[in-house]
């Protein structure tokens, strides 16, 4: 990303619409996947946070175990400093992760894919393969539809969205097995889409402060969302949300 979206990522990340949503649709996916129990509750376990930028889903995932974040920019990791976390943070790439094999029971990786950083997404995803615990889990989010692609995704450097089809057969590629695969924000959908093509031509990020009365407002509309998640994969969204297993 540039400098300057990870300074506006630390300084949202607590309490802007999309990452709450994002978050609560994290704990609600996996809530319907360990039958109705979210897998956090199951055992304290050792989690790693692969691409985790200024340390928001890494502080959220510290409720639930040990948690380990690695990005490979040294911003990011000043910044997740910044966030006294109380697991470790260590700078590094996804195609190289410092760590050995079977290592983690549960491996997050949120828009890491789809970063021009990754040059080749099966390396990155055979190195979640090698680090994750036989019968581990691997969290996914990432972006959907190439016709939301705008200045957003350049500013953030993302160079690649995903259907359910394309992102299912990458992660299928890397070795895991699918568990379930949706979409989400859905509602929001055809807002944004055309918020991204009026700003096809634009510079900088849609990670903008508004009013905080919107911000609570949109906050539900995901928190919606996200509960549907325990129940039903979403037919359409701006992102993607998969669980899969090292078999």
């Amino acid at each position: 990303m540039e400098k300057e979206a990870y300074r506006q990522h630390f300084e949202l990340e607590e309490a802007f619409w999309w990452f709450l949503g994002r978050r609560e649709a994290i704990r609600n996916f996996l809530a319907r996947s360990f039958n109705g129990k979210t897998v956090f509750g199951i055992k304290p376990l050792s989690i790693l946070d692969v691409g985790c930028g200024t340390g928001g889903t890494t502080q959220f995932l510290e409720a639930f175990g040990k948690v380990w974040g690695v990005d490979f920019s040294s911003e990011a990791i000043a910044y997740c400093r910044k966030r006294y976390l109380t697991g470790g943070i260590v700078q590094g790439s996804a195609l190289h992760l410092p760590f050995p094999d079977e290592r983690f029971d549960l491996i997050t990786a949120c828009d890491l894919l789809s970063h021009k950083g990754v040059e080749e997404e099966f390396t990155a995803l055979q190195e979640l393969y090698r680090v994750c615990k036989k019968g581990g889990h691997l969290l996914l989010t990432d972006s959907a539809f190439e016709c939301l692609r705008s200045a957003h995704d350049r500013f953030l450097h993302g160079v690649r969205r995903y259907t359910v089809r394309t992102l299912k057969s990458t992660i299928e590629g890397g070795g895991f097995r699918i568990e379930r695969i949706s979409y989400m924000n859905m509602t929001l959908f055809p807002f944004i889409c055309l918020w991204r093509r009026i700003r096809q031509s634009a510079n900088g990020s849609d990670l903008k402060p508004v009013l905080p009365f919107l911000n609570r407002v949109l906050t539900w509309i995901f928190f919606q969302e996200a509960r549907w998640l325990r129940q039903r994969n979403l037919p359409f969204g701006t992102s993607l949300i998969c669980l899969a297993r090292k078999t």
